[in-house]
Order: C-alpha cells, then sequence, then structure tokens
C-alpha cells in the first residue's frame, strides 16, 4: 500500500540570516516492511532510486514528491525574527509485517520522527548547515562562527501532517 505524508519544518530565522536552502532529502522514522524492522531511520530523496533505509543501506520504495518553501514572514509585529517554512510532500510503501527481532512491536505506517538539514548564509558571509529533528532538547538557539544567532527553536518540528493511505 502507498501512503503519502507532509513533514512540516518552520525555521524560525534571527535577523542576521540572509539566505537559507532547504536540502533535498528528509531523514524519517519509518517501519520498514523489506527488513521487516520498525523504527527505521529512512532517508528519502526526490529520486526514488537513490532512497534508502539503514543501517542496512538497501534501497528503500520511498521519495520525496516535492518541498515548498514558503515566503519569509514576520513572526510578529515587534519581533526581528521571521519565520519560512519548508514543506516536504513524501510518498512511500507500507505493508504489514512483525518485527524479526520485537515481535510483539507494532506496527503502523505513520511516521515517529524526522530530521531536516538546511544551510543559512548569514550577513558575516559565512553559511553554517544546520539540522533539527524531532528528539531534541528544546528551546535551542543556533550560532554563527562570527557569534551571531541563526535560527531558534521553542516547540518541536518537524511536524507530521495529513499522513494518508492512496
Amino acid at each position: 500500500m502507498k501512503y503519502q505524508s507532509e513533514i512540516v519544518v518552520p525555521i524560525t530565522l534571527a535577523k542576521n540570516v540572509e539566505d537559507i536552502k532547504f536540502r533535498r532529502k528528509i531523514l524519517v522514522s519509518l517501519d520498514c516492511y523489506e527488513c521487516k524492522r520498525s523504527d527505521r531511520t529512512v532517508v528519502l530523496f526526490q529520486d526514488q532510486k537513490d532512497s534508502f533505509c539503514t543501517p542496512t543501506k538497501h534501497q528503500f520504495p520511498g521519495r520525496i514528491i516535492k518541498v515548498e518553501v514558503s515566503d519569509r514572514e514576520r513572526r510578529d509585529f515587534l519581533s526581528s525574527k521571521s519565520v519560512i517554512t519548508a514543506t516536504y510532500h513524501i510518498e512511500y510503501d507500507f505493508e504489514e509485517f512483525t518485527d524479526k527481532k520485537y515481535p510483539h512491536e507494532e506496527i503502523c505506517p505513520y511516521p515517529k520522527w524526522s530530521r531536516a538539514t538546511f544551510l543559512l548564509s548569514c550577513q558575516c558571509g559565512e553559511q553554517t548547515e544546520c539540522e533539527t529533528q524531532n528528539n531534541i532538547v528544546r528551546p535551542w538557539k543556533a550560532l554563527c562562527q562570527c557569534g551571531k544567532d541563526l535560527y531558534f527553536e521553542i516547540d518541536e518540528i518537524p511536524i507530521f501532517k495529513n499522513v494518508v493511505r492512496i
């Protein structure tokens, strides 16, 4: 069965950030029916032949359909911070199975965890590759090598939306 989902990644940028570029890959925790294991970290790309399951590195039947990036929006009237949101539309196959190591583990088609990578350009000229994922301690702040703030996290991100069977 094929499923689609959206992984939403709102990034709160400091005023020092001139540009952000989201990588066209995303890591997602999914149950893999091919290796018959739950909670596998799967690396998805836009070209399905590049997507794979870890740690075995076998090809995974999933891909990024598209990545939509919003315009920069002011967080609120008095703040110097702004938000840019990337929405990863993903598609993947799922079939019921019994986990071969933990047979009592509940198997489901829904993502449980994700990590997104992006490149931030600071006013100083430095570029910094950053990542965010569900299971980090927040609040979180990333700094440039020059010492200026780059981005902030208060709430858990990425956010999973609209998981549907197609």
